[in-house]
């Protein structure tokens, strides 16, 4: 499921590349890039212009695995 586009179904705790605390929001798009274990995953947060600004650890119970091509969910359509 690594680079699976995904959404979060709630609000979670993750850090920016800047290493500050945030609040992605529920309805974030993202991608999966790491499986730490059978329940949680590594998700990367980007904008419209594929510059990622954050990272969390996801419970995969917290996911909607999306079915559209992640460049056409996130708008990264060039």
């Amino acid at each position: 499921m690594l680079d699976a586009c995904v959404a979060l179904l709630e609000d979670a705790p993750g850090v920016t590349v800047d290493d500050q605390d945030v609040t992605l929001p529920a309805g974030q798009v993202g991608r999966i890039i790491e499986s730490k274990d059978a329940d949680v995953v590594v998700v990367e947060f980007a904008d419209t212009d594929r510059k990622v600004h954050s990272y969390a650890s996801v419970a995969r119970a917290n996911l909607v695995f999306l079915k559209r091509r992640e460049e056409q969910v996130m708008g990264w359509i060039s």
